[in-house]
């Protein structure tokens, strides 16, 4: 992630309580560089179902990018993504959320927020989508599916597939783009879209995948951020 956001963020001070948005977690008082995360192994939902849960829970004030987050693997799967070669997938994905991908998206970023058909509007990450390989649409569309940390906060998985930062992690590649590169941009990253993995759209997914059983389920924590 360090390669994609190549800007850094000011230093910002927090104190934050133990349990602060997710319970389990350690309490800290001190300098943050950058963005601090809070990452701890415990049960979700049992073997097979979500795998990690994330989310931004301190912004910074006035520019609102996050300073404090917390991601949380299942205990019952984080032997298996380590063992199946995914577990980097899962925390490069988990970590966008925290940046707040799928979670900051206001009005201007996200147009027809709880329909069946939400579209991204930001211009970085749809300038990148309609250069895609393969894409159709002025805009990018995105999950209405899946559970409420699902759904209106990844890419669509019946057309994007693979992408990283659709709602579900597939086996093998899971290519990190420039249309979630994009998305970051949008919100107030300096990025570099250079860093992005190769990715294209090479036939009409939503007629071929049994969705959601083709993959396995990740989704953001809708916290209520700090600031």
């Amino acid at each position: 992630l360090e390669d994609v956001v190549a800007t850094g963020l000011a230093d910002t001070t927090i104190s934050i309580p133990a349990g602060e948005c997710v319970k389990g977690t350690n309490a800290y008082s001190g300098p943050v560089d950058d963005l601090l995360i809070d990452a701890e192994v415990a049960p979700i939902d049992g073997s097979g179902g979500v795998l990690a849960s994330a989310g931004p829970c301190r912004v910074r004030p006035g520019g609102g990018l996050t300073s404090y987050g917390v991601i949380k693997f299942d205990s019952s799967d984080i032997a298996g993504l380590e063992s199946s070669g995914q577990l980097a997938d899962v925390v490069l994905h988990e970590m966008t959320h925290v940046l707040g991908f799928g979670i900051f998206w206001d009005s201007t970023l996200l147009a027809g927020d709880g329909t069946s058909d939400p579209r991204y509007v930001g211009p970085v990450a749809k300038g990148a989508w309609q250069a895609l390989p393969g894409s159709t649409g002025p805009v990018v569309p995105v999950e209405a599916g899946g559970g409420p940390g699902t759904a209106y906060a990844h890419w669509r998985e019946s057309v994007l597939d693979n992408e990283l930062m659709t709602g579900f992690i597939d086996p093998g590649s899971n290519p990190f783009s420039e249309l979630s590169i994009g998305a970051l941009a949008d919100l107030g990253y300096g990025v570099d879209l250079g860093a992005a993995d190769p990715f294209g759209i090479s036939a009409p997914f939503a007629a071929s995948r049994s969705w959601p059983a083709d993959g396995i389920e990740l989704v953001t924590e809708l916290l209520s951020p700090r600031r």
